[in-house]
């Protein structure tokens, strides 16, 4: 071969070694974009969110490359119009179990991919609403004042609650139909498993007699947990995450009344939204958001317990058993009918709303 057939293919290899490299460093690049584009997740802001964000987005991203884009208020209207308009911007979201069931009816969830989520890390309750994975468990219980009541001869049930005579002092309950009229049907006497549907109005009967001595008709979790601090109030109903921030936190001298909570069970769920931008991202996201450790870690957090029955094994025995979904505890509580609150949720507020301005 002369030197100039030499050259002439030395440069061709040259070219082509460069094509390739070009080639290369381009999927490179188109590879690394993929892997790094974010799931957008919708969900509730304030405490909830930071537990979020340090618990299960933090750690998901740190493992994963895979940012977490957050954003807060949750709305659930929202999440429904852009799915009728066909443009859903939110890959995954958490909801309650009012708008699990709701979800669940307007078929807003993509069916999970189990190539993607490993059902060996997680326990069957997780796996009870259909394209759902259960996400946490929470109630709303009663706690009252160990100062006011240092002794056994405290307030017990709902009907304790409901007497005034017996037990005076400020006392608060949300301001919502959901859990507060079955609180009232189980103070006049009705047991836990037969409460729906509800006898509304056997339940507004009942509210009548406790009306006069409500402080206050609470909107969110601080404003019961702010006054039982301060004394305005002497046992209250309370979200139970709010009731263990207080107690395990702040150390409320306040004690938490199981017996006749309102659990929500494991209707606390994840799901992919239909037609989002980025289901294996999202997908990749509730894999390990719902494993054992970042809802054991969740849990310690913000006081949400685990539906992840693994994840009890890496808790405190004692901390667990501060959960709501932890067996004692759960088993002397009501779980709330959704599906009859998501039928009948509009015309009981209005007239729950109408009764409490009357």
């Amino acid at each position: 071969m002369d030197r100039r057939a030499f050259l002439t293919r030395l440069g061709a290899a040259a070219a082509g070694s460069a094509l390739l490299s070009t080639f290369t460093s381009v999927l490179s690049s188109t590879a690394a974009k993929a892997a790094e584009e974010p799931v957008t997740v919708m969900g509730w802001g304030g405490p909830w969110k930071d537990a979020i964000m340090k618990a299960l987005a933090d750690p998901f991203s740190e493992k994963s490359g895979i940012p977490v884009r957050y954003v807060s208020p949750y709305d659930y209207s929202k999440l429904l119009a852009m799915d009728q308009a066909k443009q859903q911007q939110f890959d995954a979201v958490e909801v309650n179990g009012m708008d699990s069931t709701r979800m669940i009816r307007d078929n807003l969830g993509t069916p999970l991919d189990f190539s993607i989520i490993d059902k060996n890390n997680l326990s069957p309750e997780q796996l009870e609403y259909p394209n759902a994975i259960g996400a946490c468990s929470v109630a709303t219980v009663m706690i009252y004042s160990k100062k006011r009541w240092p002794g056994d001869d405290h307030p017990k049930t709902w009907a304790d609650f409901w007497d005034q005579k017996k037990y005076p002092g400020g006392r608060s309950l949300q301001r919502t139909p959901v859990k507060t009229l079955e609180f009232a049907l189980l103070a006049d006497g009705v047991p836990k498993d037969k409460l729906y549907p509800l006898d509304l109005d056997r339940a507004f009967k009942k509210l009548e007699e406790i009306k006069p001595h409500i402080v206050t008709w609470f909107s969110t979790g601080s404003e019961p947990q702010q006054l039982i601090a301060s004394g305005e109030l002497e046992f209250t109903a309370i979200w139970s995450t709010r009731a263990n921030d207080s107690i395990l936190n702040q150390n409320q001298p306040f004690e938490i009344i199981w017996d006749g909570g309102a659990s929500e069970g494991n209707a606390e769920c994840w799901f992919v939204c239909r037609g989002c931008p980025n289901p294996t991202g999202a997908m990749k996201f509730l894999n390990f958001a719902a494993s054992a450790e970042p809802q054991a870690a969740f849990a310690r957090i913000i006081f949400a317990a685990p539906v992840n029955q693994k994840a009890y094994k890496l808790l405190d025995k004692k901390f667990a058993e501060t959960m709501p979904s932890y067996p004692a505890n759960e088993e002397k509580m009501f779980q709330i009918d959704f599906k009859y609150w998501v039928d009948n949720y509009e015309a009981v507020t209005q007239r729950f709303e109408t009764w409490i301005q009357s």
